[in-house]
């Protein structure tokens, strides 16, 4: 039974009556039950009542007429209507009940109106024939909905739509995962005439673009998720009462494919070909997935053109290759984008709900802690700390991390690392999906490593096929191929571990693969590459290296290369002395201590939901940024030598974190506490040096100089100006705000890392014996971060017995409020968080001079 909403002018409440006498054969056939806004019963809100059940009609009517055209009311409810059409595919009929301008509104003139020809019921002189041509009219469009809602989709192919493939047995507190249980709608680029990048949209909107572009061409580089997307669209779309149809061939679309459309119908619905050709053409979507490799491209967009909406889903638009290009700009065009932080955070949140056992919501600490060390773990897989990634951050990759972390989480004491499975768990996934057999893996590895190296030893990335040729048969010389060369590069460029741009040059298509097989060369050749290792630890500032040399301790567990790593950590800013933070060192920064922004408790009305998400946005204008300005060999070119130096200090630690981390389970705890140890001092440095810089006297008037002058850069642009004095307070108060806050940004930096939830115990011991503020705050930022731990009464004591000065209170303090601004943290605690550290509750902001907030 359908619902029938009818949407009137109260003033034209006749033609009501007289609709529903006309229509009562519909009704008594159970066909239809009508509904109008005098169904309301005493006691029930008007307007959200009839917002109800304008939402669930399956048809709406539209009595239209000068009185609806005039009233408010009914075009709120017209508009509704519309919306819900191109929403959800609700049937809109409008019945004109007299004569009005409604030709000129520009949603109701395209619409097939009642009686035939929009022909006014009040100008018929027999009403009764009138209402007759409208009855027809709309027991021929639900005839259409029933049977259209008739067609089902097979058990078989409903099941392929939900099914996550190689997800579906992966997590290990579900039995199967479906595709709705991890789904994340990705952004999609969407490209204008001229192939530049009109907008972003989020994919879910991919059907309003269908229905009002009709045809789409969707792109997606290889693991984009094409094929997840084409079956969430699938479904969508038969929500919608539109008969999808998925195509994918893998004989190269070789054949009539209105044929193959026809058996694609008959094997994904309860149906057959007889109900097929009564459907309305404008109904039946195809979706031609992997439409890239057809052979006669041409032929079948010809062919299509009998269907007006169409998807065609491929992995580059210039492997479209269209002869007529007046056709190919019939269609819209929309690229998958990687997923920015805050996806990847649903993602992960959605993969770590599934987990039933854990008792997260009643505690969203203990959720908050899963989720920050899964998500730490995942960006550095991706490689989203070192860089803007070695590894797409699309939901496949993700949930490869996350699956293959949830296999592996055992201790780590074999002879590879947690993040060290993933990447070989995808390699072996690769090659086994090509039909590489067992036995043949290693050949195939073995190709890829001495490939990687030669690329390595000639800093190229790229061969041409000569080249590529040579290679081949100098490595034929030195190694057995048992595997025919031909279909060896063959199965490398399907599985996109080789690729061919269109110049014809070969090159290794994701950055990981590249790193993990010049790692894996270099470590499977220790004795020979030494010179070279110690080139790499040397040169840590460039990203490529870093990599190599996290890779390089993945494939060996030798000495050599954390002797070498801890030696260059030694060396760097080594004629600066360590910072502790204590007073006396600091005395000349807490004499500004007045100047710095206080930490405040967050209150009651923020949330940490809130918070997190602020910092998502933040963490994915730094990802856009890294990737608009990608570092290389040649971006150093122009640096001076101590930027260079920071950078070079920075990856260091970074690269000494990440194996220790990774190894955690299998070094030595002499040799972890030497790598943490050294690792902090760097830092501490850095630290050290700065506050030499910033001491003395000529900087600081020098910077503070330079902040003058940009203010009054400012204020000569706009009309709000200081006096002279107050942009001297100004100047300073920012300056010292800066300082303090590259402070703070350095103890988190050293926190971020080098802790870990699994060495807490071992950086808890190395801090410890140095009895520093500066220590202690690591140490605490660790506890906090990675444990959700906030030791009040010891950091109360430690302020005391460690001599803190008034700024490394200040560090801990804003510490203590990022913290408590992110997690859970009850009024009680908060009370004595405030009593014991005194750490303010109530807002003491720096006020802005200029009036404007966000300058």
């Amino acid at each position: 039974m359908l619902k029938v909403f009818i949407s009137y002018s109260h003033l034209d409440e006749e033609f009501v009556e007289e609709f529903k006498r006309h229509t009562s054969p519909l009704k008594h056939k159970n066909l239809i039950k009508e509904w109008y806004d005098r169904k309301i019963l005493a006691g029930e809100g008007l307007d959200s009542t009839i917002e109800n059940n304008l939402d669930d009609a399956d048809i709406i009517c539209l009595f239209i007429s000068a009185n609806y055209l005039a009233s408010e009311y009914c075009i709120k409810e017209k508009e509704k209507a519309f919306s819900l059409s191109k929403k959800n595919k609700t049937v809109v009929i409008p019945i004109i009940v007299s004569e009005c301008g409604w030709k000129d509104i520009c949603d109701l003139s395209p619409i097939l109106a009642l009686p035939t020809d929009g022909k006014a019921i009040s100008t018929f002189e027999n009403r009764d024939k009138a209402w007759f041509d409208v009855y027809q009219g709309l027991k021929a469009r639900i005839d259409s909905e029933l049977f259209m809602r008739s067609i089902q989709i097979n058990p078989q192919f409903k099941a392929f739509l939900d099914d996550s493939e190689m997800f579906s047995k992966a997590h290990s507190s579900k039995s199967q995962v479906l595709i709705s249980d991890i789904f994340v709608y990705p952004e999609l680029n969407k490209y204008n005439d001229e192939g530049e990048v009109e907008k972003k949209i989020d994919a879910s909107e991919i059907i309003c673009e269908l229905q009002d572009h009709i045809k789409l061409i969707v792109v997606g580089d290889t693991q984009a998720g094409k094929t997840t997307l084409c079956k969430v669209i699938f479904n969508n779309l038969f929500k919608m009462n539109y008969i999808p149809v998925y195509i994918i061939d893998d004989n190269r679309y070789d054949g009539n494919i209105i044929s193959r459309i026809k058996e694609a119908y008959q094997e994904q619905y309860i149906s057959n070909l007889d109900q097929f050709e009564k459907i309305d053409k404008n109904l039946i979507v195809p979706i031609i997935d992997d439409f890239h490799i057809a052979i006669n491209k041409d032929v079948i967009i010809k062919a299509l053109q009998l269907f007006s909406h169409q998807i065609l889903v491929v992995d580059d638009l210039f492997r479209v290759n269209i002869k007529d290009e007046k056709t190919i700009k019939l269609y819209k065009q929309y690229k998958i984008r990687e997923f920015k932080a805050s996806r990847r955070d649903e993602l992960i949140k959605k993969w770590l709900l599934l987990d039933d056992q854990k008792s997260f919501g009643f505690d969203d600490n203990e959720l908050y802690k899963e989720l920050d060390l899964t998500t730490t773990h995942v960006n550095n897989t991706l490689g989203k700390v070192l860089s803007s990634g070695i590894m797409p951050s699309h939901p496949f990759f993700v949930l490869s991390v996350l699956s293959t972390n949830e296999t592996f989480g055992r201790p780590l004491d074999e002879e590879i690392t947690s993040q060290g499975y993933c990447y070989q768990a995808l390699i072996y996934m690769y090659l086994r999906k090509t039909g590489v057999k067992n036995d043949e893996v290693d050949t195939y590895i073995n190709f890829l490593t001495v490939l990687s190296y030669y690329y390595h030893k000639h800093k190229i990335s790229q061969i041409d096929l000569e080249e590529l040729n040579q290679f081949i048969n100098d490595y034929k010389k030195k190694y057995n191929l048992p595997v025919d060369e031909n279909i060896l590069i063959e199965k490398l460029i399907s599985t996109r571990m080789i690729s061919r741009d269109s110049c014809g040059n070969y090159y290794l298509y994701y950055p990981y693969l590249y790193y993990f097989f010049t790692a894996k060369y270099i470590s499977d050749h220790l004795s020979e590459c030494k010179s070279e290792i110690e080139e790499i630890v040397s040169n840590l500032h460039i990203d490529q290296n870093a990599y190599i040399l996290i890779f390089i301790s993945h494939h060996t567990k030798d000495e050599f290369v954390l002797d070498e790593l801890i030696v260059n950590s030694l060396c760097l800013f080594d004629n600066y002395e360590s910072a502790s933070l204590d007073t006396i060192s600091m005395e000349f920064f807490d004499l500004q201590i007045k100047e710095i922004i206080q930490a405040v408790l967050p209150s009651g009305e923020k949330t940490p939901e809130a918070e997190r998400e602020k910092l998502l946005k933040i963490e994915e204008e730094h990802e856009r940024k890294s990737e608009s300005d990608k570092d290389t060999e040649e971006g150093d070119e122009g640096k001076d030598d101590l930027e260079k130096d920071l950078r070079r200090g920075i990856k260091t630690v970074e690269v000494m974190g990440r194996i220790v981390k990774n190894r955690a389970g299998s070094l030595p705890r002499e040799a972890i506490e030497q790598i943490l140890t050294e690792g902090m001092n760097v830092h501490l440095r850095i630290m050290g040096m700065f506050l030499l810089l910033i001491k003395e006297k000529d900087h600081q008037e020098y910077i503070i100089d330079v902040i003058t002058k940009k203010i009054d850069e400012y204020q000569e642009k706009h009309s709000d100006r200081i006096g002279v004095q107050k942009v001297k307070e100004l100047s300073i108060k920012i300056f010292w705000n800066m300082n303090f806050m590259l402070l703070y940004s350095i103890s988190n930096l050293i926190i971020r890392s080098l802790g870990s939830d699994k060495l807490q115990d071992i950086i808890n011991s190395v801090c410890n014996s140095f009895r520093t503020p500066a220590t202690s705050i690591i140490k605490h930022g660790t506890l906090m971060w990675y444990s959700k731990n906030i030791q009040i009464d010891r950091i109360a004591i430690e302020f005391e017995e460690y001599d803190f000065s008034e700024t490394a209170r200040s560090v801990m303090k804003h510490l203590i409020v990022r913290h408590s601004t992110m997690h859970r943290i009850s009024h009680k605690d908060k009370m004595k968080i405030q009593n014991k550290l005194g750490i303010n509750s109530k807002t003491l902001l720096l006020a802005n001079p200029l009036g404007q907030d966000d300058k």
